[in-house]
């Protein structure tokens, strides 16, 4: 018997374990995956099965990563909505905010060579760096631009670079000192894109590179991610799964699917905030990513791009984002405790630790899960503002990780 999915059942149930209920004689996402075969099958069957109940859904590219390999990259859809080319395996997408722990792990490769320290004042290395608030910036260090806790209100800052701007990073870190801060130094998580810019900078200022150049050079070189770029005004149109969105009729995120850009920098040019969510990639690339974030900065050859002490200490948890009574009958995954570390939120998950983030641009929204316990990481990009599928995907794909749909 055939299975049918609808938004309802899938929201309603809870992603890849309501949808094994629902289906007679066992689908094949909903079998355990014991195998790096039966793990790929089972992801791709479940995104399918998801992509046909959002069949306005332009684009998506999903990766998978067991024991440092690839079992999955692969793009489903098109990339422009009424055109017949494919999403595939090498298509770019902007992956926004999954760009902050790649900065974290740049800062991580000069901490390995003693240029940078964690909890160093950011004016060891940017003189006469102030904030609104005097003491702040006096205080404030490394760790705590990674880590969304220097005191700054939800999103404070953003309007420096977006919508795209033609400010330089100098002129957004000189304006910096001048955005209030609402909330106590170190008291509480408000997700901040403008500290990451001032790491950025930290980058900038030590290496004697731009930023893009020291992550093309030091880090995407090295992990042979030939087909990533550090910023949106390099993916060649051709190559990328291009911005999609509901415009209304009557409101944003309302009426039907269109597209909204000819290119992903149109809407989506953030070089002077780069290190906060520059980058795009292809599904293959960010494969090769998420091996190293499992492997500690362990690359294929043996070298490492930064040290088994540095990749704990950024999976290390600086402030609690959330927290709730812990899994019910009716809600397993809900974590205790939700944390941020540096570019990276940690929490627990149906007992286990998981590891992600999320991005989110004009036309585009996109996630990466590592489940360390596990050397099983995945990542979802996609080229539409529809939160609800990527919800689906984001929740039920773990489970089929952990081989937890009964």
């Amino acid at each position: 018997m055939s299975l049918r999915l609808s938004r309802r059942s899938l929201f309603a149930s809870g992603g890849a374990a309501a949808l094994a209920a629902q289906a007679a004689g066992g689908p094949v996402w909903a079998q355990a995956a014991n195998d790096d075969a039966g793990l790929a099958e089972a992801v791709d069957a479940y995104v399918t099965q998801a992509m046909a109940a959002w069949p306005d859904q332009p684009a998506l590219g999903i990766a998978v990563v067991k024991d440092g390999t690839p079992v999955l990259t692969r793009g489903y859809g098109v990339k422009l909505q009424g055109k017949p080319a494919r999403a595939d395996e090498h298509t770019l997408f902007a992956i926004a905010s999954n760009t902050k722990n790649v900065t974290a792990a740049a800062l991580a490769i000069l901490v390995d060579e003693g240029k940078v320290a964690w909890d160093a004042p950011i004016r060891t290395y940017l003189p006469g760096f102030t904030l609104s608030d005097p003491y702040i910036g006096e205080h404030i260090t490394v760790r705590d631009t990674l880590s969304h806790r220097a005191g700054f209100g939800l999103g404070a800052g953003d309007l420096l670079f977006w919508p795209n701007s033609d400010r330089t990073r100098a002129e957004v870190l000189a304006q910096a000192a001048f955005v209030p801060i609402k909330d106590g130094f170190r008291a509480r998580y408000h997700y901040c894109n403008l500290m990451f810019v001032v790491a950025g900078a930290v980058i900038e200022a030590v290496s004697g590179l731009t930023w893009e150049d020291f992550i093309q050079t030091r880090i995407l070189d090295r992990v042979g991610m030939s087909e990533t770029v550090p910023l949106a005004r390099l993916a060649d149109p051709a190559r990328s799964a291009l911005p999609h969105g509901r415009v209304g009729p009557p409101l944003r995120y309302q009426g039907a699917m269109t597209p909204i850009a000819k290119s992903i920098v149109e809407v989506w040019n953030w070089d002077s905030a780069a290190a906060a969510g520059g980058i795009c990639t292809t599904p293959t690339d960010w494969a090769k990513w998420i091996a190293v974030r499992l492997n500690d900065g362990l690359l294929p050859d043996g070298t490492r791009l930064f040290s088994e002490a540095a990749a704990r200490e950024m999976f290390k948890p600086n402030i609690i984002v959330g927290s709730s009574p812990g899994p019910t009958a009716e809600l397993p995954n809900r974590a205790i405790a939700s944390t941020y570390a540096m570019g990276l939120q940690v929490q627990d998950y149906r007992g286990e630790r998981l590891i992600s983030h999320g991005g989110g641009s004009p036309g585009g929204i996109s996630a990466t899960v590592l489940i360390p316990g596990r050397k099983t990481g995945f990542s979802i990009f996609s080229n539409a503002e529809e939160s609800f599928l990527l919800r689906a995907l984001r929740a039920g794909i773990p489970d089929l990780c952990m081989g937890k749909v009964d």
